[in-house]
């Protein structure tokens, strides 16, 4: 660039400079032209001289005369960085190949030029462009050590490329989830104000349950984007710490970003607000974005064709698969296995595909139960699809939801003619390729199906089974759980986050009316503890009274729950398999029934076990049964009488006949559609 003003010449060069300049200033290029030239006749050794010429040319469009007149400044004067940078920009103007090594040179020579270093990295990830569309094309094609390789050798060029590690971190995420921290750790020191890998590293944490290190970059992202989809992981994370006047101010939020349209995970509608209506709303929404990403080319859903043979009344024998992330030691995982070992094998061919990477003991005895078993964990959606209409599976049935590690948006691509959502998702999906949705009476009454985009399959009893193996003959002492002998042992083994202040209030409420009682909750972060005992405190109980449960195994923890004398149950999202397993175990359970599904599980079971008298419908007849139980150890010992004597004729304790209704529910589904009906709803009657 021409230098600044100079005072008058006293000398033909010194003149020629000045009117150069001034013609320059006047933005009459052509006019100061002849002038440079006669300067860098006068002045032919002058690299300075030589590059004013250059930058004269290239003004006027005669980009080979400028860069030759560049060239010639740079051999008199190596270190004129100004004719440098001009030069490096005329030749990405030009997109000559060399422009990259120009900017590499001038940087070599001076680190801190202002400019060449964003210029050289924008050169350069315009010319990797097609290796990045390489690696995305690669990564939703299910390639995902293709893409990997490429990313890493895009890195080793451009190691500070923000997008490229943002790319990568969400690539590897599941494979080896502390690169993928690092590496949007990388990404936010280049960018801080990156708001979409601050997002993703706060809800990745938070996913790995690194919820304190998830915090500051979650409330950073909702603090700049109050209509975030983080707002979701923010308002869980804080009901994990049990910070309930931030969870005040957020769950407003929350609801107000749903119904704006924002596509937050539905999981949150259903665990924080008793709304059908809202999940209903988040169900679509989220179902819209998560196909656009899924499907960016849009979906190709299969045709399937109604088989010739085997009329509707008598279908034959029908392909099931089961598609979870919870084919192993997870309660979801723990009660198929027992369903899956009891379907009749006459009648069924049952296939299961596993989304989880994790695989143990329970993996491997649904293996053994199935007539087919495939790992889908590391295929993309329309793969997934692909791989489940392979082995012309008749009913699917999908057992996530909108949960995490879930593929539900694969059932988009129609693998199967009739598509079941079941057992770990309490709600709608709020999407059109879920045909039906298998509960019963209590948790979707008559009425509600309005709240449903799926058609309702009714069990009799209840939807949820359980598996009484699962509880254990040798039971803990209470001194071994920690438990004082002789105290009134109110049971409220769930996450925090299940907690909310009315129900917490009314368990104080029972503790001061009853002085010989104790709160036992389940153990979590200390933040939480901290919090709830500050609670406790200030509703006037002592921190003694709250007794924190050690985490322990699944079973050994179905087996602790009898140590209890009463199970309290949370609203607005009550015990689903906690609430089974408690009555398994003989511990009655007081449930205050909710509007939507998440909030009638206990409702549903507490019916199924013929306990309907401690399913309460409000707050003050929730905290009226509590404390009359509290009060009559009497009664509360005929009430566990009771729950004994009905294991032998209650619903909820025949498993057998669960599963036998569980079949006639997708017979009757498969029926409709092989005599050409649509999906409608079903309910199963006298199994």
């Amino acid at each position: 660039m021409p230098p600044p003003a100079v005072p008058p010449a006293t000398d033909p060069a010194s003149a020629l400079l000045e009117r150069f300049l001034a013609l320059v200033a006047a933005g009459d290029f052509a006019g100061a032209l002849p002038v440079i030239e006669r300067l860098a006749a006068l002045l032919p050794d002058s690299g300075r001289i030589h590059g004013y010429h250059g930058f004269t040319l290239e003004r006027l469009e005669r980009a080979d005369d400028a860069l030759a007149a560049y060239g010639r400044a740079l051999a008199l004067d190596p270190g004129y960085l100004d004719a440098r940078y001009n030069r490096a920009c005329l030749l990405a103007r030009r997109n000559d190949p060399a422009a990259e090594a120009a900017f590499a040179e001038l940087i070599a020579r001076a680190p801190d030029h202002p400019g060449a270093a964003a210029a050289l990295a924008t050169l350069s990830a315009q010319r990797l462009q097609p290796r990045f569309d390489e690696a995305r094309t690669r990564a939703r094609a299910g390639d995902r050590a293709g893409a990997e390789a490429v990313y890493r050798a895009i890195l080793a060029e451009l190691p500070d490329n923000v997008p490229v590690l943002h790319n990568l971190a969400t690539l590897v995420g599941t494979r080896d989830p502390q690169d993928a921290i690092r590496l949007w750790q990388r990404a936010l020191t280049l960018e801080p104000d990156n708001l979409e890998a601050r997002a993703a590293l706060g809800q990745f944490l938070f996913a790995q349950g690194h919820v304190a290190a998830a915090l500051p970059h979650l409330e950073a992202v909702v603090a700049h984007r109050p209509d975030h989809t983080a707002i979701a992981e923010l308002v869980q994370a804080q009901a994990d710490l049990a910070a309930w006047p931030e969870l005040a101010r957020l769950t407003p939020r929350l609801i107000a970003a749903i119904q704006a349209g924002t596509p937050v995970t539905p999981l949150a509608a259903v665990r924080f607000a008793d709304d059908p209506a809202l999940v209903l709303a988040a169900g679509r929404h989220f179902t819209a974005h998560v196909l656009g990403q899924a499907f960016p080319g849009g979906v190709a859903a299969r045709r399937h064709v109604r088989p010739a043979t085997a009329p509707a009344t008598s279908p034959g024998r029908l392909t099931i698969g089961y598609l979870s992330s919870d084919l192993r030691g997870h309660i979801i995982g723990l009660l198929l296995a027992a369903v899956i070992e009891r379907h009749d094998r006459a009648r069924f061919a049952v296939h299961a595909y596993q989304l989880g990477r994790r695989v143990d003991p329970t993996t491997e005895r649904i293996r053994a139960a199935v007539a087919g078993y495939a790992d889908v964990s590391g295929l993309t959606p329309e793969q997934v699809a692909t791989r489940i209409a392979a082995d012309r599976v008749d009913v699917l049935i999908e057992m996530n939801g909108w949960t995490r590690d879930g593929r539900s948006e694969a059932l988009a691509a129609r693998p199967a003619p009739v598509q079941l959502q079941w057992l770990g998702y309490a709600g709608t999906s709020g999407s059109a390729f879920v045909d039906y949705v298998i509960a019963d009476d209590v948790t979707v009454p008559p009425g509600d199906e309005r709240w449903y985009t799926e058609k309702i399959l009714r069990l009799p009893g209840t939807h949820q089974p359980f598996d009484p193996a699962l509880i254990p003959s040798a039971r803990p002492t209470r001194d071994e759980l920690g438990l004082p002998e002789g105290a009134l042992v109110l049971a409220a083994l769930v996450p925090h986050w299940k907690i909310t202040p009315p129900v917490f209030a009314v368990w104080m409420q029972a503790l001061r009316a009853l002085p010989d009682a104790v709160l036992w909750l389940a153990d979590g972060a200390g933040a939480a503890r901290h919090n709830l005992t500050n609670a406790a405190a200030a509703h006037g109980v002592a921190a003694e009274r709250l007794v924190f449960a050690r985490r322990v195994p699944m079973r050994e923890f179905l087996g602790a729950l009898a140590a209890a004398d009463l199970f309290v149950d949370t609203f607005p999202y009550g015990g689903h398999s906690t609430a089974s397993g408690a009555l398994f175990a003989g511990l009655p359970v007081v449930a205050l029934a909710g509007q939507g599904f998440a909030g009638r599980v206990a409702a549903s079971v507490l019916r199924a076990a013929a306990l309907e008298s401690l399913v309460t419908r409000d707050l003050d007849g929730y905290a009226r049964t509590i404390l009359q139980l509290g009060r009559d150890r009497g009664a509360l010992g005929r009430l566990r009488a009771e729950l004994a004597a009905k294991r032998a004729t209650a619903p909820l304790f025949d498993l057998e006949r669960f599963v036998r209704a569980l079949e006639r529910g997708y017979e009757a589904a498969w029926a409709r559609w092989h005599a050409g009906q649509p999906a409608d709803h079903i309910t199963v009657v006298g199994v």
